[in-house]
């Protein structure tokens, strides 16, 4: 969920509407299985992605996870419409600063990570310290340390702070 209801409206509208579309479908060991068209569950992975990193704790788990749809998938991916959403739900930054992370510790060709940035090079090194560092999924480093009694705005301002002074 997004804190600005009117930004979540529209991230509603856009996920029932690729709920709704046609999937695309493949047989894997003879079992049919539907997949989202590859926009939308690009974003929707980044989003599940940021949402770890915000209240959860993130693992390298859910970058590959990322990393891997946007390099399989690649060629699937409207980028003009991607851009329009990401933009649109205020999510261009860190997504350019997990793009930057995954094209120069995860090897993903910087022509496959839309609106890639190289100018995130230094962040994206303080972001990987800082996920090594709290290991999988924050386990290392509680969360509640982290985010101690904040909530909503706050607590997205204390984690863009502690990405910044991460060294």
């Amino acid at each position: 969920n997004f804190d600005d209801p009117s930004i979540d409206a529209k991230y509603r509208a856009w996920e029932e509407r690729s709920l709704k579309a046609p999937y695309d479908n493949f047989i894997l060991n003879g079992t049919w299985v539907h997949r989202l068209a590859a926009t939308y569950n690009a974003f929707y992975v980044f989003l599940h992605l940021w949402d770890h990193f915000l209240n959860r704790g993130i693992g390298l788990r859910q970058v590959s996870d990322w990393m891997m749809l946007l390099h399989g998938r690649n060629a699937e991916i409207d980028r003009r419409q991607l851009r329009e959403h990401v933009e649109e739900f205020g999510l261009l930054r860190p997504w350019q600063l997990y793009g930057c992370l995954v094209v120069h510790y995860l090897g993903l060709p910087a022509d496959e990570m839309p609106f890639y940035e190289p100018a995130y090079l230094v962040k994206s090194k303080r972001l990987m310290r800082m996920i090594i560092k709290e290991g999988n999924f924050g386990k290392a480093m509680k969360l509640s340390q982290r985010h101690a009694r904040q909530h909503g705005f706050r607590r997205r301002l204390t984690t863009l702070f502690v990405i910044q002074i991460h060294s």
